[in-house]
């Protein structure tokens, strides 16, 4: 029967279990096939909690732990990724990453709602490298649903709405009815859309495009596309 172990988001499971197995279990490392592969490994590994003394013998392919050959079919480190960090981000909000995000995100939009009216920017970034570390999702959502929230308050006309993305049709990935919905969506509700231009930075007033324009804003929230781990790096 064939084993696999995941290291990560799993690694608590992992350890527990760990004892139960055999005295020598062995781990095939997928695609490791150079000297230079074994210590991003091991960084990985280290940083699993009540991991000591990781191993990786790239040439045989196994990897040990706590002087233990723990072993299985396949060994699948789960390393994750980070978020681009374009200039001046820190300028913005966002759904991802940091679960307070949220919470700062709730309280900007209501010190922006007792103000009465504003301009509110939405969107999400692009890798050009990897063009499926994208979230646009969430952005969409939290867009629709600040329009609600302004329209049930009455207020939906005191509030420029705009949503951003660097790519020419945002939701390609989901399909060209998606992107016609999507688009027929924001144009209905009268949202204001800036697609096709590469996001240069943000400033604490603006969100400012390759092309030198700026669109500005009062409240910008963004979501950052993502990229590798660190420690392939």
């Amino acid at each position: 029967m064939s084993r696999r172990i995941f290291l990560g988001a799993l690694a608590a499971a992992v350890l527990a279990a760990a004892p139960a197995l055999a005295e020598t279990v062995r781990f095939t490392v997928i695609g490791i096939d150079c000297a230079a592969c074994a210590p991003p490994i091991v960084k990985a590994l280290k940083g699993v909690s009540g991991v000591a003394d990781p191993k990786v013998d790239w040439k045989a392919g196994i990897a040990t732990v706590d002087g233990r050959e723990l072993s299985a079919d396949h060994l699948i480190v789960a390393l994750g990724g980070t978020p681009l960090r374009p200039k001046g981000v820190e300028h913005t909000f966002s759904l991802s990453g940091d679960p307070q995000g949220s919470v700062r995100m709730k309280a900007a939009l209501d010190a922006l709602l007792a103000r009465g009216e504003g301009r509110i920017a939405m969107g999400f970034g692009g890798n050009p490298k990897d063009p499926s570390a994208v979230r646009g999702g969430p952005a969409f959502e939290l867009m629709f649903n600040v329009d609600t929230l302004l329209r049930r308050r009455g207020v939906r006309e005191r509030f420029e709405l705009t949503f951003f993305a660097p790519m020419p049709s945002p939701g390609e990935r989901m399909g060209k009815k998606a992107v016609g919905a999507i688009r027929a969506t924001l144009d209905r509700l009268g949202i204001a859309t800036r697609f096709g231009t590469k996001i240069a930075g943000f400033e604490p007033d603006a969100v400012v495009f390759e092309d030198g324009s700026r669109l500005g804003a009062d409240l910008v929230m963004f979501i950052a596309a993502g990229e590798g781990s660190p420690v392939l790096k």
